[in-house]
């Protein structure tokens, strides 16, 4: 049985665009790892997979939500030490909201940026 995957779709006068949830997980996630003192992402609660071992497609760290309302976007980050948590955080929140709307057009409802760990290299 295969997952049904979501899309965020937009109307116009030539038709509709549906932009699948994976691309858009795809983006946040280049842009996360694009932001200075950003080490990596990390599944949520240590999990290395979340697709089935047919799809043998890693876990990206960056879990997509898409509503009626819009897409949320929510990543587990890994920093490097040295760099203020916070700041980093804020900088990929930023990254991966201008990411998404200049690659995909969307402007997200939330970009939720956990914290999950501290690279000491």
């Amino acid at each position: 049985m295969s997952e049904t995957k979501q899309s965020y779709v937009t109307s116009g006068d030539a038709g509709k665009v549906a932009i699948s949830e994976d691309v858009i997980q795809k983006v946040a996630a280049a842009a996360a790892r694009s932001v200075e003192g950003v080490a990596g992402l990390q599944p949520p609660h240590g999990r290395e997979l979340l697709r089935t071992p047919a799809d043998k497609r890693l876990f990206r760290g960056a879990n997509v939500t898409i509503t009626d309302e819009g897409v949320t976007v929510a990543l587990s980050v890994v920093v490097r030490l040295g760099g203020e948590v916070g700041n980093t955080g804020a900088a990929v929140q930023e990254a991966v909201a201008a990411a998404l709307d200049s690659v995909c057009g969307i402007t997200p409802l939330a970009v939720n940026v956990r914290i999950a760990g501290i690279a000491l290299r």
